[in-house]
């Protein structure tokens, strides 16, 4: 599931020019349906909208309400190995700084016309959301520019990473 959202009328001090994107690789066991994680990712981003401060906090706040999500689910299901996790990437574009947060097997790379930054963090438990009423998002923040891309995948293959191939449009 993807999703990209603009700040709308409402919007907490600050976040009234955020752009919000969430991509869920959400693991095979089903527990929640498309529908209902759809519906979850609206509320979370009229949410993520409204809170105040800084804008890790209200991504953590995101994770936050969709690790719940998650776990609530989870809950009618006696097996810990039957339980629904996911993988996430939460992005914000506030001003000129792109912010990615991750929780669990995710990666994000920036391309820009001077070479390309890669956001991974190998250290993450791959489960993700949905397994511990912890959640431990990691956190980057870079500057990016018009031109400027970002690719999101669960694993970015290295061939990709070291071939050069990938460049912005010049």
């Amino acid at each position: 599931l993807l999703i990209a959202v603009s700040a709308g009328k409402g919007a907490a001090r600050g976040r009234e020019e955020d752009t919000l994107f969430v991509k869920l690789w959400p693991s095979d066991a089903v527990s929640l349906s498309d529908e209902l994680l759809e519906q979850t990712l609206s509320k979370l981003a009229a949410t993520f909208f409204k809170t105040g401060g800084s804008v890790t906090n209200a991504m953590r706040e995101f994770a936050d309400g969709l690790n719940k999500t998650f776990l609530s689910g989870n809950s009618q299901l006696q097996e810990k190995d039957t339980w629904q996790t996911t993988s996430a990437l939460v992005g914000v574009i506030h001003h000129e700084t792109l912010f990615v947060g991750i929780n669990g097997k995710a990666e994000a790379l920036l391309v820009r016309k001077d070479g390309l930054e890669h956001f991974v963090d190998l250290e993450l438990d791959p489960r993700g959301l949905g397994f511990s009423s912890v959640v431990r998002p990691r956190f980057f923040q870079t500057a990016v520019a018009d031109g400027d891309f970002v690719l999101l995948a669960q694993q970015i293959p290295t061939d990709l990473l070291v071939s050069g191939r990938l460049k912005p449009d010049t």
